[in-house]
């Protein structure tokens, strides 16, 4: 989008005073343009602390045996004086395996352009203990690459991409740059992140950030990860931390959006969240003029018998009607487009969407703001050191009928109440008005659940053989809006051949008797799928007199499915709020009886509760499962008993159904096996040998 002519003014003092620094840091820089784009090759700044690769890997050291990679250094310095942001990387590894010499052997180091400047200090192997230089700037390829166009974000970004040649098991590589300049819309209200550890060993790592002196920190660490030390100079304050010989860090997947993989310090210049709303809020200013089309919509809205109803149909335009697309350049990585702009092209990201549809509600008389969350980190932004670049997703607060709503304009097809649609894991909020001093609890309603139903009934035919079987798959709140995604995005046709598809794999020799159906309740945001299909032959095993079916609840298997691991050091994310029933129902045709035992069994811990059940009657034999998950994660030191669970639910997913059958359809069924058996023999004895002879 354009900025304007003031802004488009102060970006471009901006660059040229960039352009300045840069100039000023490097002055022997040599600069190199490929196509559009341009970087420049220099020695490092001169504020950056020089540092050693050790000349061997200590024995003692993690990753001294057995690793796949090694990182020997990992350093990053960072100058934030004079409102400056200068970023110098240096980066050290070593491919310990053949197999990732493919890896090893290129770089690619992404910057913005329109408010960054990279340099290449060094690019080098170290090979039988001496360093060899291997930066050709006029290889380096620089591109617009979208890495993000596939997510529907188009970023300006630009990759220089250095590959090298010749190189070996056991060569150390060195890349060390700087990029220089950050975005301006943020300010300088930008933390400093730094990971101290990794899934590689990591022999050395540094990180270092200089202030202007007097500079009060905020300071923020995780798990075991230095806190680091400051230190007063006549010109800057630094502070830095130093991490050696760490290990590398087991990979155990499922962590909860609020806590980090990794030891991380998390550091920037004392501030108030105050500061962070008052900048927030300067990005959106009050709306233009909306267009009249627009305005027509509203006026109809506003004839709406209840602001629940308001809400409803203002959100359900701006969520389906307006697509979801971000030009993620400049300014527009955090300032939202006019709302008359994002209506008239009818797509935009999360912050336009969201200052249409706070800009749709006021004029419908509804208090509404936008509000800012972090999808990465959740609930850990209240613990972190307050800055804008916490920020990642835009939300919308609005307050009706004295109920706080939380409404997101990126889904689609929610629907429902808006009081009972989930906000999503997002656990803190800072809303965006001037007057803001905190960050506010984002909670999803107690009535939003993500629910399944499945309820599947076997009728035999009346010789026994075969069987008709109905299924009903009910979903409601958030499982009903994925659905109705899925099905309006696919043709009918092609997901009814994928559900018989599924039962075929099941079942074997399966025909429709009733179309694929579908219901769809907008009110109570509930969505029905059914189907009758007749099943060949759905029985198995061959234990004479009886007949076996086997009931296997598939719609909890992904809930229920065992962790990448099975010890943890990490909590572990449970999805939540989530219920899943599944139950099927099988008919005793006269004079069969069920051999089954009636069982009720319930397994259950912190994360999640499952109740097994199989019911006998006179006519019927069925089992269900009940499965729901009682909170959003669970503690690591709950995590042995939890994954015992897990196993042992897996055991009782499936289930073998027995029936006994009266004793002339036992006798049929043996006649049916010997005849069969009788045939199989004859056609054995009859095919022609190898050579062609009997």
């Amino acid at each position: 989008m354009a900025y304007g002519l003031v802004g488009a003014w102060v970006n471009i003092a901006r660059l040229v005073l960039l352009a300045s620094m840069v100039a000023a840091t490097n002055a022997t820089a040599e600069t190199f343009r490929n196509g559009d784009y341009e970087f420049d090759v220099a020695p490092p700044p001169a504020w950056v602390v020089a540092r050693d690769v050790p000349a061997t890997w200590p024995a003692d050291a993690p990753g001294a045996n057995g690793a796949g990679w090694r990182n020997w250094l990992v350093d990053t310095q960072v100058d934030r004086r004079a409102g400056a942001r200068v970023r110098y990387y240096d980066h050290a590894y070593e491919a310990v395996s053949a197999e990732l010499l493919q890896e090893a052997g290129k770089k690619q180091i992404w910057f913005s352009p329109d408010y960054e400047r990279l340099t290449v200090h060094r690019v080098q192997i170290r090979r039988d203990g001496v360093w060899q230089d291997r930066l050709v700037p006029r290889a380096v390829t620089l591109a617009r690459r979208e890495s993000e166009f596939e997510r529907d974000m188009k970023t300006g970004a630009v990759s220089a991409l250095i590959v090298l040649d010749d190189i070996r098991v056991g060569d150390v590589v060195r890349f060390s740059y700087t990029i220089a300049g950050d975005n301006p819309v943020l300010a300088g209200l930008i933390d400093e992140d730094f990971q101290f550890a990794a899934n590689d060993a990591l022999l050395d790592r540094h990180a270092r950030v200089l202030f202007d002196p007097g500079t009060k920190l905020s300071l923020h660490v995780d798990r075991d990860a230095p806190s680091g030390g400051e230190r007063q100079d006549h010109g800057f304050l630094e502070w830095s931390a130093h991490a050696h010989a760490q290990a590398a860090v087991v990979w155990e997947g499922s962590y909860p959006n609020w806590y980090p993989a990794w030891p991380r310090v998390v550091l920037g210049p004392q501030r108030r969240w105050a500061d962070v709303a008052k900048w927030a809020s300067g990005l959106y200013p009050p709306a233009k003029p909306l267009p009249a089309d627009l305005e027509q919509r509203i006026a109809g809205w506003r004839e709406l018998p209840s602001a629940e109803l308001r809400i409803a149909a203002a959100l359900r335009v701006v969520q389906d009607d307006v697509r979801y697309f971000g030009t993620e350049l400049g300014e527009s990585t955090h300032r939202p487009a006019e709302p008359a702009e994002t209506w008239t092209r009818r797509y935009g990201d999360c912050k336009d969407k969201a200052r249409l549809l706070s800009t749709i509600l006021r004029e419908l008389g509804v208090d509404a703001r936008p509000a800012l969350v972090s999808i990465e980190s959740g609930k850990a932004i209240a613990d972190l050191p307050p800055a804008a670049s916490l920020f990642d997703h835009v939300i919308v607060q609005a307050r009706a009928d004295g109920q706080l709503l939380w409404l997101d304009a990126t889904q689609t097809q929610q629907r429902g109440a808006p009081d009972v649609r989930p906000a999503g894991n997002f656990g803190h909020a800072l809303p965006v008005a001037a007057d803001a001093t905190a960050l506010v609890a984002v909670a999803s309603p107690a009535s939003a659940i993500d629910r399944v139903r499945v309820s599947e009934r076997l009728q035999p035919n009346a010789q026994g053989a075969g069987a008709v079987l109905q299924v009903e798959t009910t979903y409601e709140g958030a499982a009903a809006d994925r659905v109705r995604r899925y099905m309006i995005a696919h043709p009918i046709e092609e997901t009814a051949r994928r559900y018989l598809d599924l039962f075929r794999k099941r079942f074997g020799d399966v025909t429709v008797k009733t179309p694929l159906g579908v219901s769809d309740d907008d009110a109570a945001n509930r969505y029905a799928v059914r189907q009758t299909l007749v099943l060949g032959n759905p029985w198995v095993g061959d234990s004479p007199g009886q007949q076996m079916f086997d009931a296997y609840n598939d719609m909890l298997a992904d809930e229920l499915a065992l962790p990448h691991t099975a010890e943890r050091t990490a909590p572990l994310a449970v999805g939540y709020p989530t219920e899943i029933e599944q139950r099927l129902e099988l008919e005793l045709l006269p004079g069969w009886r069920a051999l089954s035992s009636p069982m009720a069994r319930t397994l259950e811990d912190k994360a999640m509760s499952i109740e097994f059940k199989t019911e006998v009657s006179d006519k019927t034999l069925s089992v269900s499962r009940h499965y729901r998950a009682r909170g959003d994660s669970l503690d690591p030191k709950d995590y042995p008993q939890h994954f015992a669970l897990l196993r042992e639910a897996n055991e009782l997913l499936g289930h073998r159904l027995v029936i006994g059958l009266p004793a002339a359809a036992a006798a049929r069924e043996r006649d049916q096996r010997l005849e069969n058996l009788m045939r199989s023999i004859m056609d054995d004895a009859h095919k022609p040998s190898a050579s062609g002879k009997h």
